[in-house]
């Protein structure tokens, strides 16, 4: 009916933004503890008011992001991509892991009830674990896939310039060395938000060696493992071939 014409009428709108800070996104991921940079972008909407159709790109400058738990702060990110009605497609996307430098490329897919994910990322030298005595650099070539609350990452990581320095204390009061036998150490864990449920199936190879240097032990470990699990709880097996020395 005549109530309803409005719905073919033309829609033809476009316009720019900036933002010289992108901090307040944060506040909608519960995963993220800090995001910076500053964003603008152009954005049109085409077709009619019963069925409009938005396009339009964005571009992202000197950014950060630190999650609440996990890895290392993302730095130096820099990147632009394109939306075209529900699909949004990566263009550029750079950065650096611990100084390491990465590029993702990709797309995610907004056509269904949640965000579709199908993004690649390749790296070198990028800082993964970095606790006080323990640091793993790799090389990493991954692929990001599935809907957000069913993500996989899979791929390989190739182990370099990696170092465990952990001393082992022969006079720990008997009280507390009881407390250290029942305790556990995690590599990383991630408790909140989608990257929680997020599934791995990593191969875990060495470039060059994991070197060994402890008050008990030093030599090179070449690891040939697997990482599966979860976000939440991540599992390593395979086996750790020892380098002469």
């Amino acid at each position: 009916g005549r109530s309803n014409a409005w719905r073919e009428f033309t829609l033809a709108l476009t316009g720019r933004w900036s933002a010289s800070d992108v901090g307040f996104l944060a506040a909608f991921v519960p995963a993220v503890r800090r995001v910076s940079g500053a964003s603008d972008g152009e954005f049109a909407l085409n077709g009619t008011w019963g069925a409009p159709r938005g396009s339009g790109s964005v571009r992202l400058h000197r950014g950060e992001l630190r999650l609440q738990q996990g890895l290392p702060p993302f730095q130096e990110l820099e990147g632009s991509a394109r939306f075209d009605g529900t699909r949004l497609s990566i263009e550029r996307a750079t950065g650096e892991l611990g100084a390491g430098p990465f590029e993702v490329r990709g797309a995610i897919d907004f056509a269904e009830r949640e965000p579709r994910f199908d993004l690649a990322l390749s790296g070198s030298e990028l800082l993964l674990v970095q606790q006080r005595d323990f640091r793993v650099r790799a090389d990493a070539e991954l692929t990001l896939r599935g809907p957000l609350s069913a993500l996989e990452l899979s791929g390989s990581l190739d182990t370099r310039e990696s170092r465990w320095t952990r001393n082992v204390d022969w006079f720990v009061p008997r009280g507390r060395r009881g407390a250290r036998a029942g305790s556990s150490s995690t590599l990383f864990s991630i408790v909140e938000g989608p990257l929680a449920t997020l599934r791995f199936d990593i191969a875990v190879r060495a470039a060059e060696a994991l070197r060994i240097d402890t008050n008990i032990a030093r030599g090179a470990l070449r690891p040939d493992l697997r990482l599966r699990g979860t976000g939440a709880a991540p599992q390593l097996s395979g086996a750790l071939f020892v380098d002469p020395t």
